[in-house]
């Protein structure tokens, strides 16, 4: 009988990022493992990854976020739910808003009682429009006032940069003997320059197990969820460390964007990553609000840069290679 008792998330990105992190966390937490069953949403639920979670004891079952039929289906008896979008998987920000809105839609009509949904800062509105190539931090920013018009019970989470990302978009070979790298970073950067890092696979679940397991602190809250904040030359040192041959490297913006453009993004992205970045460098990822009100969700510690780095693949990579 104590299984009918336990109420249905749905976690929409099962098999992605941060979907993943949150239904392993839901299913190995004893104590949430007590209160909750999941549900996970993916398009395919036959490849591989979504048949690991069925085995691992979550309930698999197939939506789309531009399918409202399916998206209802999924949704049906469910207690909460936790929605993350991919921008990169068609790289269209406004049919990313309206799959968000999608959702709070069906939330609405059938009475979801806590929608948590993974944001960005809304970038053109804190800047004053002077920066509103970002479509994609935009798009997800609507989201939030769409939620709120709606009177939905929501929990806002706004994610820091990806250890990954570092790793992976901002270490570049330099053209010295001996081989190096540079950490490269763009404008008026500096070793003092301060930025969040999360590493969502490993402990995106961590928050959000506590935000379910507090409904009566964190519904109608909006929380910017990072490790640690961390200065470039911190990031710098933490690289060091672990043995990468490696110096900050700040450049100018055209010479950054040529670089993206040698990596094959589209020009439209190289524009909307320079105003996030000189966004970020003005005002702050998180326009210098506080992660201590995260942090508090918090029961279980989190990895660090430095941690993150001992156990990434790229990294490893780039360490042979230089």
């Amino acid at each position: 009988m104590a299984s009918t008792q336990l109420k249905t998330v749905v976690v929409f990105g099962a098999t992605g990022i941060q979907g993943g992190s949150v239904v392993k966390t839901l299913l190995e937490d004893p104590r949430a493992a007590q209160q909750f069953k999941v549900r996970a949403v993916t398009r395919d639920p036959a490849k591989p990854a979504a048949k690991a979670l069925l085995e691992r004891g979550a309930e698999v079952v197939k939506a789309d976020l531009e399918d409202k039929e399916s998206l209802k289906s999924a949704l049906t008896g469910a207690y909460a739910l936790f929605l993350v979008t991919n921008f990169f998987d068609k790289m269209d920000a406004a049919l990313e808003e309206q799959q968000g809105k999608n959702v709070a839609d069906l939330a609405k009509e059938l009475n979801i009682e806590h929608f948590i949904w993974s944001s960005l800062p809304y970038i053109s509105k804190i800047s004053g429009n002077k920066y509103n190539a970002a479509t994609h931090f935009d798009h997800k920013a609507a989201v939030d006032d769409y939620i709120k018009s709606l009177s939905l019970p929501y929990t806002v989470v706004r994610l820091a940069i990806y250890g990954s990302e570092i790793v992976s978009n901002f270490i570049t070979p330099l053209p010295v003997n001996p081989p190096s790298y540079g950490l490269i970073f763009p404008g008026n950067a500096s070793e003092r320059t301060v930025i969040p890092i999360i590493n969502p696979a490993a402990d995106l679940g961590k928050f959000i197990k506590g935000i379910l397991l507090s409904p009566e602190t964190t519904v109608g809250r909006s929380f910017n969820l990072a490790e640690k904040l961390y200065t470039l030359g911190e990031v710098t040192e933490i690289l060091r460390r672990q043995g990468l041959k490696v110096s900050l490297q700040c450049i100018d913006m055209a010479t950054f964007k040529a670089g993206l453009a040698a990596k094959g993004l589209p020009e439209s992205f190289r524009v909307a990553l320079q105003h996030v970045l000189e966004y970020t460098l003005e005002f702050g990822f998180f326009n210098g609000e506080s992660i201590d009100q995260g942090l508090e969700l918090l029961t279980d510690p989190l990895t660090s840069f430095e941690d993150f780095v001992k156990g990434d693949s790229k990294f490893e990579q780039l360490l042979q290679e230089q």
